[in-house]
């Protein structure tokens, strides 16, 4: 093996250390809730292909941005993506074994539902521990480097990875139903505050891609566009678990902007945890 060679294969390896302890780390609150097991019970297979395809180039984006080790391009990244995808599906079917989810009484349909329900979230944290244990220098200066739309994207797996923490659970189809619409603009009105204050607000660098624009620019071009980005991610995610199923129009709606506040508090942390500056 020559020299060059031994350093990447050294980082892989280390990277990919790092991948199981935050697979572990990201995904074991959401193993040990009780709505995801039941949700791998009668969830929809195609709602489940979904889930995974969807990920897909979310994981893809952040291997670019963090990886296991040096991505030279998307194709590389996106075999990152796959190794990620192996490390969640390993770690779950052992967390899942240890904490007896699985029984002999199961068919082959629960199982896989019970075990690839959980692979998106374990995947999405054994690329965020890259963020957070380390990564390769070339990743942090790809990430300072990114324009507009990258910056938008980092905004993504944070909204995903905090609302995933909460969206299975039974309390946020309650909430929505019992809250009214002057407690929905008021808690839409905080999301949008507190997304803003991590943008320009005391205590923090303006944000990377808006210090060469105004106040007012930067509130519509990250601020609100950033709160749209984590209300779709809500709405998605409230559809792929059936927390709309049955819902009216309205209750629906509430629900989505109850979701999003958790979802812009975890995009306006991976402002701070994939921005370099």
């Amino acid at each position: 093996m020559s020299d060059h060679a031994q350093p990447s294969v050294r980082e892989f390896a280390e990277g990919l250390a790092r991948a199981f302890g935050g697979a572990v780390l990201f995904a074991l609150p959401l193993m040990m809730t009780m709505e995801m097991w039941w949700l791998g019970s009668y969830m929809s297979p195609y709602r489940l292909v979904v889930l995974i395809v969807l990920f897909f180039p979310v994981l893809t984006g952040l291997s670019y941005y963090i990886g296991f080790d040096e991505t030279a391009h998307l194709g590389h990244a996106a075999l990152h993506a796959i190794v990620a995808y192996g490390v969640a599906f390993v770690s779950t079917l052992t967390l899942l074994a240890v904490l007896n989810v699985y029984t002999s009484e199961m068919g082959w349909h629960e199982l896989v539902g019970k075990t690839s329900v959980q692979v998106g979230p374990a995947a999405l944290g054994a690329l965020l521990a890259q963020a957070h244990f380390g990564s390769p220098p070339s990743h942090e200066h790809r990430r300072r480097q990114a324009g507009y739309l990258g910056h938008l994207f980092f905004m993504l797996p944070g909204a995903l990875f905090v609302a995933l923490t909460v969206a299975p659970t039974d309390e946020m189809p309650l909430i929505g139903y019992l809250i009214r619409n002057g407690h929905a603009i008021a808690t839409a009105a905080l999301s949008l505050a507190v997304l803003h204050f991590f943008m320009q607000g005391v205590g923090f660098r303006g944000h990377a891609s808006a210090e060469a624009h105004g106040a007012g620019s930067v509130f519509l071009r990250l601020v609100v566009v950033g709160y749209a980005l984590s209300l779709a991610v809500s709405a998605f995610l409230l559809w792929i678990f059936g927390r709309f199923d049955g819902a009216s129009l309205a209750s629906a709606l509430r629900t989505t902007i109850v979701l999003a506040l958790p979802a812009t508090i975890g995009a306006a942390a991976a402002r701070l945890t994939l921005d370099t500056e």
